[in-house]
């Protein structure tokens, strides 16, 4: 490496012995000092940041911790009041707290079942209000001066034929199985209580959904029985569970009012215009039968002479006694007998 203070202590002292001769010295003496190192130069600027290196591959997730026991209820009378200020057991007064879960017995009583149950009374009334029981009943015990058990209220939004508000399943998919509703009646025999009428669906084919409707009664001391049943087709039964009309009667039938049963008044066409006897016929439509009969003809000199029944039954013809020129026709009470 070249020695940079050197050079210039040799060029410094060439210029001082050339200005020396000039002024006239012959010779001269130069004592030379050498020269310190010089001071130290400023650092230099901060080199710019690295990139930073990759990150380093997650290690791998630590072992799931054991489960904890499962907890256990230790007091069979416990209960869970919802709706006061915090949830605790209260065996003095539920009435103002809301509603209660509870547990198997009741306080300050003898265990009684394991129902899940539901009440809004004191712990020591034995009235429940919801109970599931531990087949799988839900029971509701209404209360005295309650006309009310379960009332499902629901916006079913547009007019539907499966508005849904409360839906009845039998899971089981054999054929006549059924699904309804039972109306039971408390009495002081043997079982305590009994169904006194039920209306129930009942599915005959689970491939096409063909379903029908069954109402049962039970009279005093006697069996309850299918009275009513309405097919998927809309034929109605009563004392059958087979109709085979829009309604299939099976045993005696009483109207006090007016029947209409198919029935129709037709009139038949109107004669040419003439005097003496004339006779007009009416036919019966669809097969229908004529049940009874008669005519008339314009103005009021006319006597009618015979008036019954035509062919098998199926029209109506009458005579008249024309002593003017008049026209007339015949009617008849037309209806559908038999199937």
């Amino acid at each position: 490496m070249r020695d940079h203070n050197s050079g210039m202590r040799r060029g410094v002292i060439r210029t001082v012995t050339a200005l020396l001769l000039l002024a006239g010295f012959s010779s001269c003496t130069v004592e030379t000092t050498p020269l310190g190192p010089g001071p130290t130069g400023a650092t230099g600027a901060t080199g710019a940041v690295g990139t930073t290196g990759a990150t380093g591959e997650p290690g791998p997730t630590g072992p799931v911790g054991a489960t904890g026991p499962t907890g256990t209820i230790t007091d069979p009378q416990a209960d869970l009041v919802l709706g006061a200020t915090a949830v605790a057991r209260d065996t003095t007064n539920y009435g103002s707290l809301g509603l209660v879960f509870r547990g198997s017995a009741w306080s300050g009583g003898a265990p009684v079942d394991t129902n899940f149950k539901v009440a809004q009374e004191a712990p020591t009334s034995t009235l429940t209000d919801l109970r599931v029981t531990s087949p799988g009943t839900l029971q509701v015990d209404l209360r005295a001066g309650t006309d009310e058990g379960i009332r499902v209220s629901a916006d079913s939004g547009a007019s539907t034929l499966v508005p849904g508000l409360l839906q009845l399943t039998n899971p089981n998919t054999t054929a006549g199985n059924r699904a309804g509703l039972t109306f039971n009646s408390e009495f002081t025999g043997p079982s305590g209580e009994y169904p006194g009428a039920a209306i129930a669906a009942v599915f005959n084919d689970h491939g096409s959904g063909d379903t029908a409707l069954a109402l049962a009664t039970k009279p005093g001391n006697g069996a309850l029985a299918e009275r009513v049943r309405i097919t998927g087709g809309g034929n109605v039964g009563i004392g059958t569970t087979a109709p085979a009309a829009t309604l299939d009667v099976a045993g005696d039938a009483r109207v006090t009012g007016t029947a209409r049963v198919g029935c129709e008044l037709v009139q038949g066409p109107e004669s040419t215009a003439g005097t003496g006897v004339v006779t007009v016929t009416v036919q019966c439509p669809g097969g229908k039968l004529a049940l009874g009969g008669g005519g008339w003809c314009f103005g009021s000199q006319h006597t009618m002479g015979d008036s019954f029944p035509s062919g098998p039954g199926t029209g109506w013809q009458a005579s008249f006694i024309r002593p003017s020129s008049t026209t007339c026709f015949a009617r008849a009470v037309c209806c559908r007998v038999g199937g």
